[in-house]
């Protein structure tokens, strides 16, 4: 790669990825971390949080682990919902939470729309959290969802759904793009729509595949190459811009 890829990788925030679910957690997060990249580090339940919070690998200053929810592991019951609640005043970074329509239990699905109001109610008063948020076949009612006013962040994660010609795009929302979205139709079709002032990036590794190994955040350079091809400008210029777009929404950490 370019040597100038030293001054790029020092911009890049990660801010949807799985660390922990590597087959080498430590190699995956130091091949990035010391590049100088920022890591969201997103968990699935309350008990996954729980469990690597106080792990010395996940500590890193530069890794902000994520409070999470993922919609297929709400239980009808809420007792997962309970105790996210109750972690919840304690952590900046959610994720990650949404809905998730694969399923066709209409109770399983009531049941996410509820956590899924909770959560982001939640955090609207507590105010200042960086939320991800998962909208598989789920696009329309995410967007409702996302639409309302919030004093924090929210970031659609690889959001595939339609964007209304009429859509508003609300102060609070972001979408973070991946390596499979320059590649998929729905992708392509969002980064069409997506005013760059939007954008923020993703690897949601290690669940995609680059080159038939798992993708890891320093590779995220795909995406910058891509959306500077796409909006005429250097990589450079692309990299300090969606650097600018996170501090603007997340701030420093």
């Amino acid at each position: 790669m370019s040597s100038s890829w030293s001054q790029i990788w020092p911009l890049m925030v990660d801010t949807h990825c799985h660390p922990h679910d590597y087959p080498q957690p430590t190699l995956a997060l130091e091949n990035s971390l010391s590049k100088g990249l920022v890591i969201h580090q997103m968990t699935i339940s309350p008990e996954e949080y729980e469990s690597i919070r106080d792990q010395p690998i996940y500590q890193h200053e530069q890794l902000k682990l994520s409070l999470g929810l993922y919609p297929l592991e709400v239980d009808i019951q809420q007792e997962k919902l309970k105790r996210f609640l109750q972690l919840c005043p304690l952590q900046k970074f959610i994720g990650e939470i949404g809905l998730d329509y694969s399923t066709n239990d209409s109770k399983q699905q009531r049941a996410q729309e509820e956590a899924l109001q909770t959560i982001l109610k939640t955090c609207h008063t507590l105010g200042n959290k960086v939320v991800s948020i998962h909208s598989r076949r789920a696009g329309e009612q995410i967007l409702k969802a996302c639409s309302d006013e919030f004093n924090g962040t929210l970031i659609l994660h690889w959001f595939s759904g339609d964007i209304p010609e009429s859509f508003i795009w609300p102060p609070h929302l972001y979408f973070s793009i991946n390596t499979a979205m320059l590649k998929s139709r729905n992708g392509r079709k969002l980064l069409e729509r997506l005013p760059l002032n939007r954008a923020l990036l993703e690897s949601d590794g290690p669940y995609i595949k680059l080159n038939e190994q798992a993708v890891e955040s320093w590779q995220l350079t795909s995406v910058l190459e891509s959306l500077a091809t796409r909006h005429k400008k250097t990589t450079l210029e692309i990299a300090q811009q969606i650097h600018s777009n996170y501090i603007e929404s997340c701030g420093n950490g």
